[in-house]
């Protein structure tokens, strides 16, 4: 086995220098590397954060001109003459949608309320009674004939934005934010209601739409990705998990 003590000088210098330089050269080269990875993902990040303000923008937009819509529906005397006739035919039901009544009332305008949707690109249209019993929709979802002060929608996001106004009088716009709505099998759902008045300010009832959450999600998406602005968490991801992502991004405009 040869020894350290056994190799000469010249080859020991050698060894020496070669060493001292490729340390300098290893180092420096490492730390290159790093500045430039760490330069790329700072630019990816920013043109990603770009990306996320746009993409905010666009859905403050959305909802701004949703809670426009709702104003003049609200405001206008076909709604309240078809909640009357609904409500009447549920009230003298017994509080139920089991008549012959209401359902010749709601095939009837089944047809002008789709089109309401359609129009405005609301997922469903809801009406109900000053205490909060649904006596219409236009999807006819589990929703319909139930009450907002009972579960399962007491505590649903309808059921909150129904709450937000019995405790503001002056709150004309009620905003419920996503999360699981069981009368949609569980799907992520907002709404928004506002109160119906007639002739003496006297609220008759309400009126609500549930947010189409499918278009959120064409405007969250982007080449196939979707924009993620949770703190601390990745900025994109293949995959939405709305009931998480969606309130972050809503900046409670209407609230």
């Amino acid at each position: 086995m040869i020894k350290l003590k056994d190799i000469k000088m010249k080859p020991k210098l050698i060894s020496i220098f070669l060493l001292v330089g490729l340390i300098p050269l290893v180092i420096v080269s490492w730390w290159s590397s790093h500045l430039a990875t760490t330069s790329l993902m700072e630019k990816s990040y920013e043109q990603l954060t770009a990306v996320r303000e746009i993409k905010k923008k666009q859905i403050e937009a959305y909802l701004t001109t949703m809670e426009g819509q709702l104003h003049v529906i609200k405001d206008n005397p076909f709604i309240r003459e078809r909640l009357a006739e609904l409500d009447g035919a549920f009230m003298k039901a017994g509080d139920s949608i089991d008549s012959n009544a209401w359902r010749a009332l709601a095939k009837k305008w089944d047809p002008t309320f789709k089109d309401i949707c359609n129009d405005l690109g609301w997922h469903d249209i809801l009406l109900m009674c000053p205490e909060g019993s649904i006596v219409y929709t236009a999807l006819k979802q589990k929703d319909l004939g139930m009450f907002l002060d009972k579960e399962p929608l007491m505590s649903s996001s309808l059921g909150k934005a129904f709450q937000k106004l019995q405790k503001n009088e002056g709150l004309e716009i009620g905003f419920g934010d996503f999360q699981p709505y069981e009368p949609s099998n569980g799907e992520p759902a907002a709404f928004m209601i506002a109160r119906l008045k007639d002739e003496q300010e006297e609220v008759v009832g309400h009126v609500a739409f549930q947010v189409s959450i499918k278009n959120i999600n064409l405007m969250l998406s982007c080449n196939n990705a979707t924009v993620w602005v949770l703190p601390g968490k990745p900025i994109l991801s293949a995959q939405i998990n709305l009931c998480a992502l969606i309130p972050v991004l809503i900046l409670r405009i209407i609230q």
